[in-house]
């Protein structure tokens, strides 16, 4: 719950009503306000309501499962947002779209020509917005050959 008696919002009140006003941002978004009659302690009396404020992504970021990778491990990148109405999300490896939904990238066993700079882009109805990018790298170990030669 949020209290609406703050510096800048205003308040009008007649006999019957009293009505509080407020410029609601994006971070207002999933606040619960609650009403009640002064006097009242009956908790069925009190109406709360959730806001909703519309907005295009916000706070968009990409994280990794793992510091380290190696190959064969099996790694998770995840791309998060605040976003109203709900985002969805595309996936960038190299700067190109990469054939991947939804707010994870999966590797089961990665390999090394995984290695790369990943980003992820949160879109909506209202907008889209680019994360950080990410360093992938995976470790592999050396591909060694050793050649034999026989001297006359």
């Amino acid at each position: 719950t949020q209290s609406l008696l703050t510096p800048g919002n205003k308040t009008s009140q007649t006999p019957n009503s009293i009505t509080h006003s407020f410029n609601a941002s994006w971070m207002n978004d999933g606040n619960v306000f609650s009403c009640q009659t002064t006097g009242n302690s009956d908790k069925y009396l009190i109406r709360n309501l959730t806001l909703t404020v519309k907005h295009a992504p916000k706070e968009v970021q990409i994280t990794k499962s793992h510091k380290t990778v190696k190959e064969n491990d099996a790694l998770t990148l995840n791309c998060s947002a605040k976003g109203q109405p709900n985002v969805s999300f595309i996936w960038f490896k190299n700067k190109r779209t990469i054939n991947q939904s939804g707010a994870e990238v999966k590797f089961t066993s990665i390999k090394e020509s995984d290695s790369g700079l990943y980003r992820c882009r949160a879109t909506n109805t209202l907008g889209g917005i680019d994360s950080n990018e990410m360093n992938v790298e995976v470790l592999y170990p050396p591909d060694v050959t050793v050649e034999v030669t026989k001297k006359p």
